[in-house]
């Protein structure tokens, strides 16, 4: 499932990627761990928290393979959780929940 966000002064919707209504979890992917990428999802999740209306809501950035210790240590400090490919496997790194505003 994903999240369609109308917002009055916008013309189109925010579009979220992927939300997990069984654990609340609310997903960005990006097809890069990159510092670039990893810097747009944390603004991307911030801002999409905002408008999400769930109680407890668990915000994660997917990426295809773990990123460095410092952009992990980044992403912890914005209180997002991680989820990064490692050979066949997904690792889930999860931060404490970030409720919606």
């Amino acid at each position: 499932m994903r999240w369609s966000i109308n917002l009055p002064d916008e013309r189109a919707p925010l579009l979220t990627d992927v939300y997990d209504k069984t654990d609340f979890a609310l997903y960005e992917a990006k097809a890069r761990s990159n510092r670039a990428d990893l810097r747009l999802a944390v603004g991307q999740l911030y801002d999409y928290k905002r408008h999400v209306p769930v109680d407890d809501l668990h915000c994660s950035i997917l990426l295809p393979e773990r990123p460095s210790a410092d952009l992990r240590d980044f992403v912890r400090s914005a209180g997002l959780g991680l989820v990064f490919k490692e050979g066949e496997r997904f690792n889930f790194d999860l931060a404490n929940p970030v409720t919606s505003n």
